[in-house]
Parts: structure tokens; C-alpha cells; sequence
């Protein structure tokens, strides 16, 4: 892997790190808090706690579109996961991939926005 590549897979992956961790707060403030393990280790890892947050999402005793941004976050979050995990050194392709990814996370972080401010509100 080229030395850019290294850095570019880097600077997602802490990115990535730094959302899943505005998940886990969020989903700490819920009525019904779910706690996430720590960001460590892998984000492979890490997908199994965001799929488990995606499904119990509905069980929340929140408003239907709160359920549905917190669903989102996961939804974007998984699929930057999903980029960043696909690449290869020698395939083309990757700057599209740094891109969808860079888009995934930049929703993300909308959603955990949204679910910030209307928690504080709540």
C-alpha cells in the first residue's frame, strides 16, 4: 500500500472512530440507554455493536423520526465502514471509495447532530 493510501485509510478510519463515538453518546441519553462498547480494537469490530444499535433502534420510546435518524447514523456509518474496508492496493477505483465513504460519514454526523439537539430538547 502506497503511503497515501496509508494516510488516507488512516485519517477515515479515526474519523470513523470519532462518529462511532458521538453514537455511543447519543445512544447513552436515550430513555432507554444502550451503551456500545468502547471505540478499541478493530471497526470490524465495531460493526456487530452498530448492527445490534440499528435493530433495537424501534424499541427506543422515541419519536418515529428520531428512531429513523439514529437508524441512519448506523445505516451511514456501516456503509463508510464498508468503503474504507474495501480497499485494495492494487485495485482502481479507491477515490471513489475515499469519497462515498467521506459522504457516509458527513451523514452521520447530520444524524448524530440531530439526535443531539433533540435530545438536549427533550
Amino acid at each position: 500500500m502506497s503511503d497515501e493510501r496509508e494516510r488516507t485509510t488512516e485519517e477515515l478510519t479515526a474519523r470513523l472512530a470519532v462518529l462511532y463515538i458521538g453514537i455511543s453518546k447519543v445512544c447513552e441519553q436515550l430513555p432507554v440507554p444502550i451503551t456500545l462498547p468502547p471505540a478499541s480494537g478493530t471497526v470490524g469490530g465495531l460493526m456487530g455493536s452498530i448492527d445490534r444499535c440499528y435493530k433495537i433502534a424501534p424499541d427506543q420510546p422515541i419519536p418515529a423520526e428520531q428512531v429513523a435518524a439514529l437508524q441512519v447514523a448506523c445505516l451511514f456509518w456501516l456503509m463508510a465502514a464498508d468503503m474504507i474496508g474495501l480497499y485494495d492496493a492494487e485495485a482502481a477505483g479507491t477515490t471513489i471509495r475515499d469519497e462515498a465513504a467521506q459522504a457516509a460519514m458527513f451523514h452521520t454526523e447530520a444524524c448524530i447532530s440531530d439526535l443531539m439537539h433533540w435530545l438536549r430538547d427533550a
